[in-house]
């Protein structure tokens, strides 16, 4: 059986992800700002336009994945840890897919919108397998003699 994280190690891991969530959306809303801007004198979110923010999206997606994993390993290799990795994951990608769908300072059409979250299933489909990848680095570690180690000795 896993034992819990404990309290503080959890809050220093959520605190990372967080701080990392959060960079990772600034830099697509500022990548936002460019992709709408680039266009000048149009009023709504081209398919165009949508799929730079996708792909710049996906990009940063993959950046979040590799450097929670890095910063959180460093914290802790226990499974609960790559949860909380997979978890704020899943909170990245839905907030990223927000701030696209939003089409910045544009009117976003419906269809547009529908294929944004078509795109943003895809994109699931791809980072989650590659994820996936480091479950390994946060395994529960087996003790071939069965015995607890000495920090747990009364």
């Amino acid at each position: 059986m896993d034992t819990p994280l404990k309290f503080d190690i959890s809050n220093q891991i959520q605190s990372k992800l967080a701080e990392l969530t959060e960079s990772a959306k600034d830099h697509l809303k500022a990548k936002m700002f460019k992709i709408c801007s680039s266009e000048e004198g149009t009023l709504t979110f081209s398919t165009a336009m949508k799929n730079k923010a996708n792909r710049a999206a996906e990009r940063l997606i993959l950046t979040f994945v590799s450097e929670a994993v890095e910063h959180v390993s460093a914290i802790s290799s226990s499974p609960q840890a790559y949860l909380l990795i997979h978890n704020s994951v899943s909170t990245a990608i839905l907030d990223l897919e927000d701030i696209v769908a939003s089409g910045g300072f544009l009117l976003t059409s419906p269809n547009v919108s529908e294929s944004i979250s078509n795109d943003f299933e895809r994109i699931r489909g791809r980072i989650f397998p590659s994820l996936e990848l480091h479950r390994s680095k946060f395994a529960t570690s087996k003790r071939s003699t069965g015995r607890p180690p000495e920090s747990e000795w009364g």
